[in-house]
């Protein structure tokens, strides 16, 4: 039996992930009622969440919608990571860096609202830009 190559994760899919989730945290809206307006299943979030599947123009504006925000706030602040060299797909070998402590911490800030997500970022980023 051949297994299948993984699937490379595009880094806007990544970003676009992490932003879909956290305002679904900020708005206390779980996967299946997203899902449910969407037209989809809650597996179907989660991949977009995990950012495994791209999200269409018409999805990114409806879940915007449910999530009043516009659909230009998924993409907010992409670019920042390949400022700072740090990239979620190719390169570096994540699996490497992710320590125990490495993963509770990304655990621990996944939560955050985007704001403060946003705030912590950009102060590790300009910590990381000066070492």
């Amino acid at each position: 039996m051949v297994k299948k190559p993984a699937r490379q994760t595009e880094p806007v899919n990544v970003h676009i992930g992490i932003r879909l989730r956290a305002r679904r945290n900020d708005c206390s809206v779980t996967q299946q009622a997203l899902a449910a307006h969407l037209g989809l299943s809650f597996q179907q979030i989660g991949k977009y969440e995990k950012g495994v599947d791209s999200m269409s123009a018409l999805m990114l504006s409806r879940a915007g919608e449910f999530l009043q925000c516009s659909p230009g706030y998924f993409f907010e602040g992409y670019g920042k990571e390949a400022e700072a060299g740090i990239t979620a797909a190719g390169g570096d070998n994540l699996g490497a860096m992710l320590t125990p402590r490495m993963v509770a911490f990304v655990k621990m800030v996944h939560g955050l609202p985007a704001a403060i997500f946003d705030s912590l970022f950009d102060l590790v980023r300009s910590i990381w830009m000066k070492r």
